[in-house]
């Protein structure tokens, strides 16, 4: 399969119902692995004083064979009277397809030329061609169409798809020039200066060679294809799911299929970081992402959430609610009733009420297992007429998944659902120490070896000012909001609690502080256990690639430990300890 950059395909701003995508999914199932395909590539050029942007819908690159523009056209675009019109009859403004790909050709060309003559003062010798996908004609019909505005030879066709690399190698033979094959370090080097676009920085060849697990990560399962299907016909529905399901996934691609009707849509989480990242990332005119905190500051126009006081607000409202859907993700914590959030319960029993009245719709995900705000499921849920289950892991490699799952405590025999065609993934790690200077050398070791560009975010089951690591971190204000790091070998690696990373993720994570309640209930307090093991649950399933694993006990600690658990005491307590839960024991480097 070939090496597709993005992982998954761009959305179209201006077509909705661009056949993109499929074509995305065509080029990475029939081309090898030696091609590299960049998605959507946005260049900019100044020329006489203004900017000149365009964007080239695929840039293919070969070691031997270079780069490859390629302009995909779906639809029925025709030639009229030498004028190239879209399948609607509408004018093309650019001069049709092949005039607009050997313009972005040359555009490639110069912005690619520009930036290495700046850093070794030389011209780059790489072959730059280009072609034309007309995926709505097959063959026979191009061939058929008389105007010298088609070229055939650099022109792919809907029925090309049965041996496209061999078509793809056509495109780049029409261009008879020869160059000699790109060095590694000269393929490297074009590789970091194109990936930036959709990565922020250089990256190293081994990171993109692992969009592939990410690919198959963010492509849609079955089963979520099925139960969005099904919630077409639904106007209320609970969807439980196991971390990693595709929960959040399936939220925010159920509030854009809303949002594309025109309508509003109210997006409620609990977690203040998870609602900062879908503003960012998910930002829509039509969809309002926040925190059930922010959203009862905003409507009671006060500075911390009374949530008795929102429910009272929303019923005065009634059909004057400005939503005609509301989705709320996390939604077991939705039942907390501590700490100041009397009547929240409240809140989302009436905003099902308001939306029944526009003749809306009302979605609430919810894990059952990542009840760490409150005591129990709430009654809502379960009382819920419609209630549905995500079975699928589309999130860890299946090695972290079931780590997870016995840090919860979970059976033995229990078996993970993965998704088809999901990473083994290499063995979690478990270390066992008290020291804060091992724990400091653990994560110098992590950080020096992870693949380059991989997010490393560091965990706690504790609070930040109990955590081992407590002495160690330090603190910055971001966008008005205090951000917890440890800093090591001059980068920030981002620290904070299970609790507030709730429905994020990261390629590696590092757990720390699980203590021996964890393992032994030493205290004998059941539910103070279980929400250890909910918090170590959740901060374990974040981990997408890597989860490394710190327990507070010393390793000659571990014999007795386990003992305690198994009633014996075997050689290599501490190896058999980290093997019970799915993990391979370390030594400290």
């Amino acid at each position: 399969m070939a090496i597709m950059i993005p992982a998954y395909p761009i959305p179209s701003e201006n077509d909705a119902a661009s056949l993109e995508p499929e074509m995305f999914e065509i080029l990475r199932k029939n081309l090898s692995d030696d091609y590299y395909v960049f998605h959507s590539v946005q260049l900019s050029e100044n020329e006489d004083g203004y900017m000149d942007e365009c964007e080239i819908d695929f840039v293919i690159l070969h070691k031997e064979k270079g780069f490859l523009c390629l302009e995909a056209k779906n639809g029925n675009p025709h030639v009229v009277n030498r004028e190239w019109l879209y399948g609607n009859g509408a004018k093309m403004s650019h001069g049709g397809p092949y005039k607009q790909a050997k313009r972005e050709r040359h555009k490639l060309q110069d912005n690619i030329q520009r930036l290495w003559r700046a850093e070794f003062n030389e011209q780059l010798f790489c072959k730059y061609c280009f072609g034309v996908w007309l995926y709505g004609y097959d063959r026979h019909e191009i061939d058929a169409m008389e105007s010298i505005e088609i070229q055939s030879n650099l022109t792919l066709t809907h029925d090309d798809v049965d041996n496209l690399e061999e078509k793809i190698i056509a495109l780049y033979d029409v261009d008879r020039t020869s160059y000699m094959p790109l060095s590694d370090e000269k393929f490297e080097w074009l590789l970091k200066k194109m990936a930036p676009q959709y990565h922020g920085e250089f990256v190293s060849i081994p990171y993109l060679r692992r969009t592939q697990c990410e690919y198959k990560l963010f492509r849609m399962e079955e089963e979520q294809k099925r139960l969005l299907d099904y919630l077409e016909e639904q106007d209320s529905a609970v969807i439980n799911g196991m971390a990693g399901s595709g929960k959040t996934v399936m939220a925010i691609e159920k509030a854009n299929r809303l949002a594309l009707t025109g309508e509003n849509v109210l997006f409620l989480c609990y977690n203040k970081f998870l609602a900062e990242y879908l503003i960012e990332v998910y930002a829509s005119s039509k969809i309002q992402f926040m925190t059930v905190a922010a959203f009862a500051c905003q409507q009671c126009r006060c500075s911390s959430p009374d949530y008795l006081k929102l429910d009272q607000k929303l019923k005065e409202l009634d059909v004057q609610f400005p939503y005609k859907h509301v989705i709320i993700d996390e939604g077991q914590d939705f039942g907390d009733e501590t700490n100041g959030a009397e009547g929240l319960s409240n809140v989302v029993e009436t905003l099902q009420i308001l939306v029944k009245k526009r003749n809306g719709t009302f979605f609430l995900f919810y894990d059952k297992n990542q009840l760490i705000q409150s005591n129990s499921v709430p009654k809502f849920i379960e009382e819920a007429d419609c209630r549905l289950t995500l079975f699928c892991n589309c999130r860890n490699t299946k090695k972290v998944a079931e780590a997870s799952v016995r840090l919860l405590n979970a059976p033995k025999g229990k078996t993970i659902k993965m998704k088809r065609g999901a990473e083994i993934g290499q063995n979690p790690r478990m270390y066992f120490t008290s020291d804060v200077g091992h724990v400091k050398r653990i994560i110098e070791y992590v950080v020096s070896n992870r693949v380059e560009n991989d997010r490393i975010q560091i965990l706690t089951v504790e609070s930040e000012q109990s955590s081992v690591l407590s002495s160690e971190i330090k603190s910055e204000v971001v966008r008005e909001v205090k951000r917890y790091f440890y800093e090591c070998n001059g980068k920030k690696i981002p620290f904070t609690t299970c609790r507030k990373f709730k429905g994020l993720e990261a390629e590696i994570v590092i757990l720390l502080d699980i203590n021996k309640d964890m393992f032994v209930n030493i205290s004998n307090d059941e539910e103070e256990l279980k929400e250890k093991e909910r918090l170590a649950y959740v901060g374990s399933s974040r981990a997408k690639y890597e989860l490394i694993t710190i327990a507070n006990i010393e390793k000659e600690e571990c014999s007795e430990v386990y003992k305690s658990i198994t009633k014996s005491s075997p050689p290599n307590s501490h190896a058999r300890l980290a093997a019970m839960y799915k993990s391979q024991y370390c030594d400290i480097p």
